[in-house]
C-alpha cells in the first residue's frame, strides 16, 4: 500500500497497519488512544466515540477497536 493512497487521520499516520509488523494492531492503536487522552483530544470524562466510529475512521475491525481499548483500560 503506498502511502496518501488511503487518508489515516494525523494521529494514525504514524502507525499505518503496514508499519511495525512485529507489534499487534491493537497494541499500536491504543498508543494513538493513549496520545489522544493525553493531548486532551478526549478529555477526561467525557464519552469516547462508538466503536463503530473508531472502525470506520482509524479502517480496521470493530474487534481491533475492543482490544485496543480493553489493553488500554488493562494499563
Amino acid at each position: 500500500m503506498l502511502d496518501g493512497q488511503i487518508g489515516y487521520p494525523p494521529a494514525w499516520s504514524g502507525a499505518k497497519p503496514d508499519d511495525n509488523d512485529r507489534i499487534a494492531l491493537y497494541v499500536r492503536l491504543s498508543r494513538v488512544f493513549r496520545q489522544l487522552i493525553a493531548s486532551g483530544v478526549w478529555a477526561r470524562g467525557s464519552r469516547l466515540p462508538t466503536i463503530a466510529e473508531l472502525s470506520k475512521e482509524y479502517q480496521v475491525g470493530a474487534v481491533t477497536v475492543r482490544q485496543a481499548l480493553a489493553f488500554l483500560a488493562a494499563d
